[in-house]
């Protein structure tokens, strides 16, 4: 299948989901037969014990690998072995395109019998999906009426599996009779090749929602730059996933979780994490945020948030009855003063007369920052 509406099994997405290609599969396994140097078998193995690590719970290399080897306690997803996989199969794939531009020169007993026997393997395969895998899968198609359409998909899979073996039968035979050489088997390789890669990938999706859907909120963007323009800089926090991270930052908005990156600062992220089990705390106001973007659907941020806006794209802002600006004073923590935020630079400008004193500033410390008092360079505390 190629979305999650017509996929055959349990539905895996692009970071476990993978394809070698059987025209790449055959080459591998014709430049292993063909030599077995170590760098081969080295690589052969290689993709062995890959294959074994992706089966995850049902064999034990992946637990073995995630209790003691070093770093692989961080590696989630067993699945994403696959790139392992490919990496190996293209590597063995060149030796064997490799010893075919060599090879069909002067074919010697060894590789005479490696090119027999690779044929006969392609030939049989052929002969066994075309012959009995499909006429089986053609009559069940027939007999069943299955709604989720899952025989027809399998076999229209079984139909291009017959075209590549067939495909890849008829190169070798080429090469073996001496039609194709030099630079017209590589051009032979490389476009059946490619055309196995892309006709099996080129449809696959793994959501049937847009790609783009999340960055596509003009509603909400719209109506968070007009209260900007009104109040002056403040920040965001997201409780819904149809707000994409990375939208704060496209449209110049503050965002307390900041850029979507898996490599999270720690400590930010534990406040962070304390900081919303109780959105009433000193610790949830000092972050500034004024807004919170949720879903129809979702829960409310908690007491003290009104609804401010309700888009028509299945988003509610919530605004918070009590928040604090990005800088304030102990003695004056609601302070009226110009505040401006861009990019790197905060302003801020006092009224007339106000006494000043210790300014907080709500903001990630990292080394770098710089602070000025009417244009003289003052020490900033953490």
């Amino acid at each position: 299948g190629s979305n999650p509406t017509d996929y055959w099994g349990v539905f895996s997405n692009t970071e476990v989901w993978g394809y070698t290609g059987v025209i790449a599969l055959a080459l591998a396994a014709y430049g292993v037969a063909v030599r077995a140097s170590r760098t081969r078998v080295f690589w052969l193995l290689v993709a062995v014990i890959a294959v074994l690590y992706m089966l995850g719970p049902f064999a034990p290399i992946h637990g073995w690998a995630y209790g003691f080897a070093p770093g692989f306690d961080r590696i989630r997803g067993a699945g994403r072995a696959y790139f392992v996989i490919d990496l190996a199969v293209a590597l063995l794939a060149g030796f064997g395109l490799q010893a075919l531009l060599r090879d069909r020169l002067t074919w010697k007993p060894r590789q005479a019998a490696v090119m027999r026997w690779g044929l006969l393997g392609l030939g049989a395969s052929l002969a066994v999906v075309a012959l009995f895998m499909i006429p089986l899968m053609a009559s069940h198609v027939l007999s069943v009426n299955d709604p989720s359409n899952r025989p027809v998909i399998a076999l229209d899979n079984l139909m291009m599996l017959a075209l590549w073996l067939l495909l890849g039968l008829g190169v070798g035979l080429a090469v073996w009779r001496g039609a194709l050489r030099g630079g017209s088997l590589l051009v032979a390789v490389f476009g059946v090749a490619l055309l196995d890669l892309f006709a099996v990938t080129m449809p696959f999706n793994p959501t049937t929602r847009p790609i783009l859907a999340g960055f596509e909120h003009a509603e909400v963007v719209e109506f968070l730059h007009a209260r900007r323009a009104e109040e002056g800089p403040f920040r965001i926090e997201t409780m819904t996933t149809a707000w994409q991270p990375d939208l704060a930052r496209l449209e110049r908005l503050d965002d307390i979780g900041g850029l979507f990156d898996p490599m999270s600062l720690r400590d930010y992220e534990a406040l962070l994490n304390a900081a919303r089990a109780d959105r009433a705390s000193d610790a949830y106001l000092a972050l500034n945020v004024r807004y919170v973007i949720g879903s129809h659907d979702g829960d409310v941020p908690g007491p003290g948030f009104n609804e401010a806006f309700r888009s028509t794209d299945g988003l509610i802002v919530w605004e918070a009855e009590q928040t604090r600006k990005r800088a304030w004073f102990d003695s004056d923590p609601d302070i009226d003063a110009m505040i401006s935020a861009e990019p790197g630079e905060l302003t801020i400008v006092l009224p007339d007369g106000h006494p000043g004193g210790p300014l907080h500033i709500s903001q990630v410390w990292y080394p770098g920052w710089t602070a000025r008092v009417d244009g003289q360079e003052v020490e900033i505390e953490r």
